[in-house]
């Protein structure tokens, strides 16, 4: 078992070299509500991480309708097409370390790559526990 783990570790090594790239965690913190003007501000920490892995992007077109019009027996449906591009990343757990702090990945975070912003959607643990695995989505345009 332990030779196995070693294999993972060298593989995730030979990624990182070949498929790192720098990525931005957000994380939010706090969130203050004002009552007089109704505005939420959220504030997040960010942890910039050097060679996180980024696997190649997944885009698909979807079509969302709205389900009224459906149930109401009309011939046509209003609805509209966007695109969806869906993102792996695999980065290790020592990467996501600030000062004295660890943190573990969670749904409510996003994450900036190449300056564009993804929500996470997913997070898979890795079978040693030494990363994680996520699947990070964003709408890029409508279609």
């Amino acid at each position: 078992m332990a030779n196995r783990l070693r294999q993972h570790k060298n593989i995730l090594y030979q990624l990182e070299r070949d498929f790192g790239g720098t990525v931005v965690f957000h994380i939010p913190t706090t969130n203050t509500y004002g009552i007089t003007s109704g505005v939420t501000t959220r504030a997040f920490t960010d942890i910039t991480t050097r060679k996180t892995i980024v696997l190649p992007n997944r885009l698909t077109r979807e079509f969302v309708y709205d389900l009224s019009f459906i149930a109401s027996n009309k011939n046509f449906t209003y609805g509209g097409f966007f695109d969806q591009s869906v993102k792996r990343m695999i980065v290790r757990r020592k990467q996501l370390r600030v000062a004295t702090v660890q943190y573990a990945p969670e749904l409510n975070w996003s994450c900036t790559y190449k300056d564009i912003t993804y929500t996470v959607k997913e997070v898979n643990e890795t079978e040693d526990g030494a990363g994680y695995i996520l699947v990070c989505n964003t709408v890029d345009k409508e279609a």
